[in-house]
């Protein structure tokens, strides 16, 4: 997610990382990414509608490309056909930046049950955190 060999920026790692962590309720995983979000630039307001509802966020055609692909397969991920890599390929994605996005959203889809399976719940100190932003 944060090697310095990926193909995505990390702003886009961490947008597909926090629409996978919304969609699934994820909440420490939502509070972890929407502050890396912050960190890279990305505006608190933006973000903030990204949590609450991606889909009326002003995002550039890339990033909600990007959004859409995470969405669908977080969660229709028995769905998954060519049209899913078709809108990121219409968005300029090349092959290895579309492998990339499918490992992020895979990854953090089974991260985030591990953790909402063991009830992992934020603490006060990264509810701070965010809500210092």
């Amino acid at each position: 997610m944060r090697s310095a060999d990926a193909r995505l920026p990390p702003l886009e790692r961490e947008l597909l990382a926090l629409v996978v962590s919304v969609e699934n309720r994820c909440e420490v995983c939502v509070l972890t990414h929407a502050m890396a979000l912050q960190k890279h630039g990305m505006a608190r307001v933006l973000i903030d509608a990204i949590t609450i509802a991606w889909r009326r966020a002003e995002l550039e055609p890339r990033h909600r490309a990007l959004a859409e692909f995470a969405w669908k397969l977080t969660v229709h991920p028995a769905d998954a056909d060519e049209s899913y890599i078709g809108g990121l390929r219409a968005a300029g994605l090349g092959v290895e930046e579309i492998f990339e996005a499918v490992q992020i959203v895979s990854i953090y889809n089974s991260n985030n049950r591990l953790n909402n399976a063991i009830g992992l719940q934020p603490n006060d100190e990264a509810r701070a955190r965010y809500r210092a932003g």
